[in-house]
């Protein structure tokens, strides 16, 4: 997937790459300072799992909510799936949206992810980004193995 990359962002990686060169100092705080509202945001922006742990079972629904986040913003959530960092925004209902106090909540169903080996019992973290891809909050998500059920 092709995205287009802010700014901001080009020119904190130009600071990294800047500081690779010439050593931790004077590059780094450029990178740092370009990126500057991502570093306020993540201070004040905040998100929830709920239930957590969560399960390891098919159709259990997983709400995500969040505050703390700029009012009427597009949001992304980002979670490794099979390994690789995966948007799941497409995956939720409704898609993440902060209201006017900059607060969302969405509810992701599992199901082909657990049947398709995806995800397994362990800690993810969760990343909730804007749409230019600047992380806002992370939290982690745990998947809990269930005991199996006895029969009667």
């Amino acid at each position: 997937m092709l995205r287009i990359i802010s700014t901001k962002t080009v020119l904190a990686l130009g600071g990294i790459l800047l500081s690779a060169t010439l050593g931790y100092g004077q590059a780094d705080m450029g990178a740092k300072q370009a990126s500057g509202a991502s570093t306020k945001a993540m201070s004040n922006a905040k998100v929830m799992i709920s239930p957590s742990p969560v399960p390891f079972e098919r159709k259990v629904k997983v709400t995500i909510s969040g505050s703390g986040f700029a009012p009427n913003q597009d949001l992304e959530l980002l979670i490794p799936i099979g390994g690789v960092p995966s948007d799941i925004s497409a995956m939720v209902k409704p898609k993440p949206k902060t209201d006017a106090k900059g607060a969302f909540s969405t509810v992701w169903i599992l199901d082909n992810e657990i049947r398709g080996k995806l995800l397994e019992p362990t800690t993810y973290t969760l990343e909730v980004l804007n749409t230019d891809g600047e992380v806002l909050a992370k939290s982690p998500f745990v998947l809990e193995k269930v005991a199996a059920k006895k029969k009667k």
